[in-house]
């Protein structure tokens, strides 16, 4: 792999950078969401609408930002069209055993792909606003800008700054839980292929997985969904596991070292902190 850098920021300033976006993606969705309840009226769908409303308006600009102050920043890897399939499937695995598991849990959250349908028109609806939408652009965000701005300081550190910050964002604990550890998944395919949209496709797959899975809950039977949650999620599972073992000393060699002075440096992030107490406020307020 190759990494092509722009040397003039620390580690501790990027990460101040990406923390402002998260500030910024929580503030924005706060007053969004104040505002819609005034000036969006009661039409079919609403819930949905505003949440694409705020995919795009919460993600694109500081997806932009970031990209334009460090456009010399660029990642290129070696991987072929092959393995980046392979990265693709066994990340959607990953983030599906995780997804898999965390629903196993007896712990309520406002995860929107587990909603009913209640039409055919509020799935599809769904498919581009709840699947879609976030995953290209939060890959664009998290995986494309943030992993692209920290790579230069080494692999586990982008991974898990990128993954920490998607996981932040997120309106629950137990959502909030789910997003770092399907981030560390995602990362990894991304420092792996050198590929945002390898990241972007496992994200699909994951989100249209999730929402079919419910769909057919939905449209079926109650009982059958069921039956459709927990075959994907032994599948997912077992796919997961034999791709760990074939791929464990790739993953290890791109993995293997995390420095403890980039650690300090991520901890003396002031805008870390203050973006931490701000999501952990949103989530319980």
């Amino acid at each position: 792999m190759m990494y092509h850098e722009n040397k003039k920021t620390g580690l501790k300033y990027t990460v101040d950078l990406l923390s402002a976006a998260g500030i910024f993606i929580l503030a924005a969705r706060y007053v969004f969401s104040l505002l819609s309840v005034r000036l969006l009226p009661e039409v079919p769908f609403r819930g949905i609408i505003i949440s694409l409303i705020l995919t795009f308006i919460t993600m694109i600009p500081p997806a932009a930002a970031c990209k334009f102050y460090f456009r010399e920043v660029k990642f290129s890897g070696s991987s072929t069209g092959y393995d980046r399939f392979k990265a693709v499937i066994a990340g959607a695995a990953g983030c599906m055993t995780v997804n898999f598991i965390m629903n196993m849990l007896p712990v309520k959250s406002e995860n929107p792909s587990s909603a009913a349908f209640d039409s055919v028109g509020a799935f599809l609806l769904s498919l581009l606003a709840l699947g879609i939408a976030p995953a290209v652009c939060e890959e664009l965000l998290f995986r494309g800008c943030a992993v692209g701005m920290t790579i230069k300081f080494g692999a586990t550190e982008s991974v898990f700054v990128s993954a920490f910050i998607f996981g932040m964002f997120h309106s629950s604990p137990k959502t909030a839980a789910f997003a770092f550890l399907s981030g560390l998944i995602l990362g990894m395919v991304r420092v792996i292929t050198g590929s945002t949209i390898a990241a972007v496709a496992v994200h699909l797959i994951n989100n249209i997985t999730a929402l079919c899975v419910s769909a057919v809950g939905a449209f079926v039977s109650v009982s059958t969904g069921k039956i459709a949650f927990y075959a994907v999620g032994v599948l997912s599972a077992a796919v997961a596991f034999v791709c760990i073992l074939r791929s464990y000393r790739i993953i290890k060699s791109v993995f293997g070292s995390l420095s403890s002075d980039n650690i300090r440096e991520i901890l003396k992030s002031p805008g870390l902190w203050l973006f931490t107490a701000s999501a952990l406020t949103a989530m319980l307020f």
